[in-house]
């Protein structure tokens, strides 16, 4: 979680995320998404629907 909530801070100081994102929230939250993907990848769910899963992270985390 602290890894994830520094490189949070620091890409919202480079202002590459948007400035109403908290990071240690999204820290916790992008703990618990990368712990489900894990599984996912494991009990076989496809790459596509990862990927499509990745993407939509990626995209609520952009600057507004």
């Amino acid at each position: 979680v602290t890894l994830f909530t520094d490189v949070l801070v620091r890409a919202q100081n480079a202002k590459e995320i948007a400035d109403t994102v908290d990071p240690a929230a999204v820290a916790n939250a992008l703990t618990v998404m990368r712990n489900g993907l894990m599984v996912a990848g494991r009990s076989g769910q496809s790459a596509e629907s990862i990927d499509q899963t990745i993407s939509l992270i990626e995209a609520l985390l952009q600057p507004t």
